[in-house]
């Protein structure tokens, strides 16, 4: 899954010890990891390639009419 900072989050620094030590958040990345206490500034990112890759539906097809 991927994240990214939602729009009306400001970007930040987490200075937390840890894992996610002094890493940069800003508007216009995307993340791969997120710091779990700060997973409310953040919004999933969709795979919308999924959805175009889907075949269209078949529908049943009317015979056409030849001209007498």
């Amino acid at each position: 899954m991927s994240y990214k900072l939602k729009p009306k989050e400001l970007a930040f620094q987490v200075t937390r010890e840890g894992k996610f030590e002094y890493r940069r958040y800003k508007h216009g990345e995307t993340y791969n990891e997120i710091p779990p206490e700060d997973a409310h500034r953040f919004e999933e990112i969709t795979n919308k390639t999924n959805d175009t890759n889907k075949k269209p539906e078949l529908r049943e097809r009317k015979p056409e009419r030849k001209p007498d």
